[in-house]
Parts: structure tokens; C-alpha cells; sequence
């Protein structure tokens, strides 16, 4: 089978500012998401890049089953989960970084400018789709500002012990001339599972205690389906081009399949 590739835009790796990442959803994936993050982004200032501004947004406050299987403490009851690992993290960092403690929605880029990088730790469908169509209403082909041009869509969804992750273009980026068949486009998830709506189970419900939180999702899940997008974006600045847009991975039986430009 031949191999696809997608090449990324120059700008992501020799930006004239740091490169724009708004992170939905502060929970067991987000949190761990905004951890790795903020190592990303000192690692990229120890190269002479611009390195990256966050911008998170989560409208939940901490409560006890969130106690130890995300990344907050006792003494972390009651606050925003978007404020306290910001603020954490702007702290340790010397970042300046920010904290939105509203749901994400259709409206929200009427208030905020889009970002180079949207990074979706949701657990619904219907929070995929209200991303989803705030971002198809960015005119990426009439865009002036660079820090606001949106690039990518990483999407992160997990189950008990398995998870996906996809990462998906807004719109189509230019490819240059190259002897390897290219893409300009590649499916978000949304396009890529569009029958996500009906496959939608389970109990949403929120859990009572920390045992309960367990049940429905294995300790180590997110941070472990966590790395496999943060490669991803990590790709995005150590490479001109990608060869893989996201990955299925199981901690259950420690097995990875990758998701192939195509």
C-alpha cells in the first residue's frame, strides 16, 4: 500500500508567536493534556521556538471522585478545574496562560478568537458536534491573523480501559510538490465516525465516589491514551510532514493500532 502523507504548515514550527491551543474539558484527559502541554511548551523554548499559549476551558468544579484519578487534591474541592491547573501551571511555568470556566459551545468563538490547535477531552457527541460547528464557521481562507488561523482539531474519547484519538485538519492546508501522494485534508472525528450519534451508550451520569469513578474508567486510561495525541502535536513542530493521524490504543492489552493519512 503506497504511503500518504500530510505535510504540516511551516508556520506551526517557525511561528513569530506562540502557537495557539484552546484545550475543551479539564477532566481525566484534559487534565493530564495540560500537563503534557506545559512540558511541550518549555521543551519548545529550549529549542528558540515561540512555544505555545493555552487557553482551557471547563465550566466543572473539582469534586471527590475526581480526587486522585485526575490531577487534583483535597484542598482542590469546590474550585474550577480550568482555574486551579492553570493556575498551577502559570506558576510553575512563568506562563501566562488562561482559564474560561464556561462550556465550550457553538458561540464561543463570538467571544474568542480561534486557535491554531483545538485539542477536545469531551464525553459526548453532542460536545464534539458543538466544536465541530464552531470551527466550520472560521473562514480559514480569508484569515489576517496567524494566531487565530485554526489548523487542527485533536480529539480525545476513551471508554474503561480503551480509547481513540484524531487529529483532523480545519479545512485544507497547502501541500507542496513531492513524489509521495499527499493530503491536504484529514477527517476529524466526526467525519471519520459518523454514525457516533447512534453507537452513543452508557451511563453519564456524574459518579458518586471515587470506586464508582474506577468502574466506569481504568486509573491509567487517560494519561495512557494522553501520550498518543501529545506525539501528535508533537509531530506538528519537529516535522514538516505526518504519516499517521491519530491511533486506536487499549491499556488492557498494552496494544496500539495507528490511524494512517489515507
Amino acid at each position: 500500500m503506497k504511503t500518504a502523507r500530510h505535510y504540516t504548515p511551516s508556520y506551526l514550527r517557525t511561528p513569530t508567536h506562540p502557537i495557539t491551543i484552546h484545550v475543551i474539558g479539564c477532566g481525566g484527559t484534559g487534565s493530564n493534556v495540560l500537563r503534557e502541554l506545559a512540558k511541550l511548551h518549555l521543551t519548545l523554548l529550549g529549542l528558540d521556538h515561540a512555544g505555545i499559549h493555552v487557553v482551557a476551558f471547563d465550566s466543572d468544579t473539582v469534586e471527590q471522585p475526581n480526587i486522585g484519578r485526575q490531577f487534583f487534591y483535597p484542598s482542590d474541592m469546590g474550585q474550577h478545574k480550568c482555574k486551579i491547573l492553570i493556575s498551577r501551571i502559570n506558576q510553575s511555568c512563568g506562563t501566562a496562560w488562561e482559564a474560561r470556566a464556561v462550556k465550550y459551545t457553538s458561540e464561543t468563538l463570538n467571544t474568542e478568537s480561534a486557535a491554531n490547535v483545538t485539542i477536545s477531552c469531551v464525553d459526548t457527541v453532542s460536545a464534539r458536534e458543538q466544536i465541530g460547528e464552531a470551527l466550520s464557521g472560521v473562514n480559514v481562507s480569508n484569515h489576517g491573523r496567524m494566531s487565530s488561523r485554526p489548523f487542527y482539531w485533536l480529539d480525545y474519547g476513551n471508554s474503561k480501559e480503551s480509547g481513540q484519538v484524531v487529529l483532523g485538519t480545519v479545512g485544507e492546508i497547502e501541500q507542496p510538490k513531492s513524489k509521495f501522494e499527499t493530503k491536504s485534508a484529514l477527517p476529524n472525528v466526526l467525519e471519520m465516525f459518523p454514525s457516533m450519534k447512534e453507537q452513543e451508550k452508557g451511563d453519564n451520569t456524574p459518579s458518586c465516589s471515587s470506586a464508582e469513578a474506577l468502574r466506569k474508567q481504568d486509573l491509567f486510561v487517560n494519561s495512557f491514551i494522553t501520550i498518543f495525541g501529545m506525539e501528535l502535536i508533537w509531530s506538528l513542530f519537529k516535522s514538516p510532514f505526518i504519516e499517521n493521524h491519530g491511533a486506536f490504543a487499549n491499556i488492557g492489552s498494552l496494544k496500539s493500532q495507528p490511524i494512517k493519512v489515507a
